[in-house]
């Protein structure tokens, strides 16, 4: 599994990673993530289908907007069937899923308080936002943290995969080019609350 490490010297560091679809792995994750004994406090996905399943997809039943939703055992079933589905391109889902450091998702469904968190989060200030995992569809899955991450983010970042040990190359952020994660804020929010078009 390809990793690479983006990293600056202020502000979030970024993850390019290939999530393994057929692996077992995608089914555990979720639940790993559950099971930390420190980290975020609680996790929400929002997602979307940016184009027409293929005929015969197994993931018809999936709603085409996926609106916040919060991340428990229960519900760890349709985050990974989230993941899974593939459009008639050959495309994933829009997905944005935010580890927070709260049990009260109201931050997160007002847009100005959430705007507020994310940019706080991309300036490396205290936020209640404390990891971000996004996936455009044609792309890798990008993973934001805070740099020299502290051992309860290295516990979420192992659970997602992502080893020290399995990082592949090390790039300026800069190179994350149009991805990085304060040029995406927009997208998050529209993402979150169905306000415009989720492609980024």
């Amino acid at each position: 599994m390809k990793i690479l490490l983006y990293t600056r010297d202020d502000g979030p560091v970024g993850f390019s990673i290939q999530l393994p679809y057929g692996d077992a792995h995608l089914n555990n994750w979720p639940c790993e993530l559950l099971k930390l004994p420190s980290g975020p406090t609680r996790w929400f996905w929002a997602s979307g289908r940016n184009r027409p399943l293929p005929v015969g997809s197994p993931y018809a039943h999936v709603p085409e907007k996926r609106f916040l939703t919060e991340l428990t055992e229960e519900s760890a079933p349709l985050l990974i069937e989230d993941f899974r589905e593939i459009d008639v391109d050959e495309y994933g889902r829009a997905l944005a899923f935010l580890g927070v450091s709260t049990s009260d998702k109201g931050p997160l469904r007002d847009n100005s308080a959430m705007r507020n968190h994310l940019t706080r989060f991309t300036g490396n200030n205290e936020s209640l936002i404390q990891l971000v995992l996004l996936q455009f569809g044609d792309s890798p899955i990008y993973i934001f943290c805070p740099k020299g991450p502290s051992v309860a983010a290295l516990g979420s970042l192992e659970a997602l995969g992502v080893l020290p040990t399995a990082i592949t190359a090390v790039h300026p952020y800069q190179k994350m080019r149009r991805v990085r994660l304060e040029l995406q804020v927009d997208w998050i929010i529209h993402l979150v609350h169905r306000q415009n078009s989720i492609r980024p």
